[in-house]
């Protein structure tokens, strides 16, 4: 059996079939073998025993009828019959040469060849004694040959059948053993046929039932084994897995299959012990991170509220200045045409001067709501210094979490990236706001002091009035620039705040997304939680359809392209894709 199983089943079987077709050949050519040697008995029979008999029957038939031939001869007293006789005896003699010609070949044995030739030499004189009594017929001396005849020539016949009864008797006998040597081989053929014939039989029955058990009990150990795998039994078992067929190698492999399912089941109840641990410290860092994006929204809200109103005062100073450059070339030309007519050009001077001073009250305004318009840069500045904040305690709980964690940190870099350039965009503000703010109030001053000397240069002279229009005029001017680079200033600032509410609008975003990813993880928990309780009432977690409907919630392409795990090109630190 072991022999057997060190063979792969192709060998194996063709082996077996091998020693079946060789046992097959073996018995045929062993039948062949005997049927040869019951053919060289026959043939023996045939070629040599039969026809010694049938020619020494010619031989004792020719000694007879020679016998008759000379009786007749001393029979008949008419001389042309016994001329008849003798030519009758001559034809017999050679009858007889010719049987003892035929019968020479057959002669094996030294005895046999005496007893032939003494009887040829016998038949001889007994010949030449006939010859002579047909002389002594023909001379009328019949009485003197029937003497010879039976006489002399009788005991010559007499020797003659004596020895034809030995040729027979050995003829006889040699057709005897023949036959008893077939006999005997056809009795030792059918023996040993029979023998080998049940050889072959039990050689065959025993062969197929080794190789049938060779191939039936690996199989059946198999099929229990696998059996027991389905079964969940994942014990090692006691089977008998020498060998290198295929059975065996199969019986290897479900045993390494059975090691590896156990190692596999063991690192899986590990992995969700320890993942459910961790979905309990990312649940409880959810709840806190819930919290945080609850103040973190009610700020944001009020964040938007200022920007909306600071958006508003940013146009209205934009309108103030249009006004303000409009009125400010309307008294330029004014003022030219006042050098014509003096009298109107004082009334439109001190008319300017009081232009000039409403300028400067709404551009104390202007000023007063920079104030402002600082005041709530402040408070975006504070915002995202606090979201920067809490983005960084996020992405370092995300990298607590590992692979788990993964899109939440992309998330949480992007949002802290936002919080500094809002950060880094409210300073820019703040500055600019500043240069226009300290604009204004030199503005002011000038427009103020201008106004003074003027209203009280207008009676001194006609020159007075003059350098008061030229230096009006120069006022206006850097008025007008001053409305103009105030205006350019105010649609940078709508432009920021619009870039400000796009970043609060995506912090929102943000905070939805982490909304989401707790419920995941929730949802993930409660179904391991589930798993580590009832292992065999629990459902088998779809991981296509679990990543999928987790992609459903993402809100960004980085996202979606860090889930697929795609190496697409980074995008610029500061642009941000939304859906």
């Amino acid at each position: 059996m072991k022999m057997l199983r060190q063979l792969k089943i192709a060998a194996r079987t063709s082996a077996c079939f091998a020693l079946m077709v060789v046992l097959v050949f073996g018995l045929g050519i062993f039948s062949i073998q005997q049927l040869h040697g019951i053919r060289e008995q026959s043939l023996e029979i045939e070629n040599d025993a039969l026809p010694g008999i049938a020619l020494g029957d010619d031989i004792a038939l020719a000694v007879e009828k020679t016998r008759t031939t000379v009786a007749k001869m001393l029979a008949t007293h008419d001389l042309a019959q016994v001329a008849l006789a003798h030519t009758e005896l001559l034809e017999k003699k050679a009858g007889f040469q010719k049987a003892v010609e035929a019968y020479d070949p057959l002669i094996t044995e030294d005895d046999e060849r005496a007893l032939v030739e003494g009887l040829k030499s016998t038949y001889q004189g007994y010949i030449e004694r006939a010859e002579k009594v047909y002389k002594l017929i023909n001379e009328n001396q019949a009485e003197a040959g029937r003497a010879l005849v039976w006489g002399e020539m009788k005991a010559m016949a007499e020797s003659i059948e004596a020895a034809l009864g030995k040729l027979e008797k050995i003829n006889d006998d040699s057709e005897a053993e023949s036959s008893a040597a077939a006999t005997s081989v056809y009795e030792n053929a059918l023996i040993v046929t029979y023998g080998v014939m049940f050889l072959t039989v039990l050689l065959t029955v025993l062969l197929a039932w080794r190789l049938t058990k060779s191939l039936a009990v690996p199989i059946s150990q198999a099929l229990h084994s696998s059996e027991t795998i389905a079964a969940g039994d994942l014990r090692p078992s006691a089977i008998n897995r020498e060998g290198t067929d295929e059975a065996a190698l199969l019986l290897q492999s479900m045993e390494r299959m059975r090691g590896n399912l156990s190692q596999t089941l063991t690192q899986v109840g590990d992995a969700a012990h320890q993942l459910a641990s961790a979905t309990e410290e990312m649940s409880a860092l959810m709840v806190n991170s819930n919290a945080d994006l609850v103040v973190q929204n009610s700020e944001i809200e009020m964040a938007a509220t200022a920007v909306t109103e600071m958006s508003q005062a940013v146009d209205e100073v934009a309108r103030n200045a249009v006004t303000t450059s409009v009125e400010s070339k309307a008294s330029s030309v004014s003022a030219r045409e006042g050098q014509e007519e003096l009298n109107q050009t004082v009334k439109s001077i001190l008319e300017l001067t009081r232009n000039v001073g409403t300028a400067s009250t709404e551009a104390q305004a202007l000023a007063t709501r920079t104030l402002d318009i600082t005041k709530v840069l402040d408070v975006i500045r504070a915002v995202s210094e606090q979201t920067n904040l809490l983005a960084l305690n996020a992405a370092i709980e995300a990298a607590r979490a590992g692979e788990a964690g993964r899109g939440f940190a992309v998330v949480a870099d992007a949002v802290r990236s936002l919080s500094s350039k809002s950060s880094e965009t409210g300073q820019q503000m703040s500055a600019k706001v500043d240069i226009i703010n300290n604009a204004i109030t030199q503005l002011v001053q000038a427009a103020s002091s201008g106004a003074d000397q003027d209203s009280h240069s207008v009676a001194a002279s006609e020159q007075s009035i003059q350098n008061v229009l030229e230096r009006f005029q120069s006022i206006t001017g850097r008025l007008a620039e001053s409305a103009d680079l105030l205006k350019q200033e105010s649609y940078g600032i709508r432009d920021e705040m619009t870039e400000v509410l796009v970043n609060l609008q995506f912090q929102d975003r943000v905070s939805q997304i982490l909304a989401h990813v707790r419920d995941n993880i929730d949802s993930l928990h409660a179904h391991l939680l589930q798993a580590s309780q009832s292992p065999d009432e629990a459902v088998a977690i779809d991981a296509r359809q679990w990543l999928a409907r987790m992609e459903s919630t993402y809100a960004t392409d980085e996202q979606r392209r860090t889930h697929r795990g795609e190496s697409a090109a980074q995008l610029d630190s500061q642009e941000i894709t939304f859906f």
